[in-house]
């Protein structure tokens, strides 16, 4: 199934109108009538706010059930490819919330928490290495907290990106109880000049 047909079956399954859809994602019922038929695909932007409307993750919107057991790759690789058909080169700050919401959608018990600081992150410092990257967070004006001392590692799933043979890992930390610090990294292949 693709992404317009996805779109289609989760908005009637909601009751949901193209048009109450449209104005929930600030686009036209055009733009939604065209995705559901497959004459274009929501920009890349749109992904999170759709899952988000639907209360899905962007993996299951995408195509990729929650039933897959054969999961040896993380929601971005499916994300990845499809965006790749339209050479679109996003944001690096766009692939790490796609990242960060992928890996806060395989811990159910934090999920709500995590979400909010989500929405709450400014960017501290970013760092690139050969082999990877670091971004450290603060979470501001938030009271979801999963406590002073919860210091954790999530995310030990490997995505494949760009080609890359041996592919990605991502950890997202958590320190005192608020999200960090994102770190990619690859296994001793050239992280990739850009995301597409």
């Amino acid at each position: 199934m693709n992404i317009g047909e996805n779109i289609r079956e989760h908005r009637i399954a909601l009751g949901m109108t193209q048009e109450v859809l449209a104005k929930k994602l600030c686009v036209s019922s055009q733009a939604v009538s065209k995705w559901e038929t497959g004459k274009s695909c929501p920009d890349v932007s749109l992904i999170l706010p759709i899952s988000e409307a639907f209360n899905i993750s962007a993996d299951e919107l995408l195509g990729k059930t929650k039933y897959d057991s054969k999961r040896t790759t993380g929601g971005i690789a499916s994300f990845l490819m499809r965006i790749q058909l339209f050479h679109y080169a996003m944001r690096f700050d766009e692939f790490e919330k796609i990242i960060i919401t992928d890996i806060i959608e395989q811990y159910p018990e934090y999920k709500q928490r995590l979400r909010s600081q989500l929405e709450r992150i400014l960017l501290q410092k970013r760092e690139f290495f050969t082999y990877g990257f670091s971004t450290y967070y603060d979470v501001v004006a938030v009271e979801e907290t999963l406590g002073d001392d919860k210091n954790l590692q999530l995310g030990k799933l490997q995505w494949n990106i760009n080609g890359l043979n041996y592919g990605v890992d991502f950890i997202l930390w958590i320190k005192n109880g608020f999200i960090s610090c994102l770190e990619g990294f690859s296994y001793n292949e050239l992280w990739p000049n850009e995301i597409q």
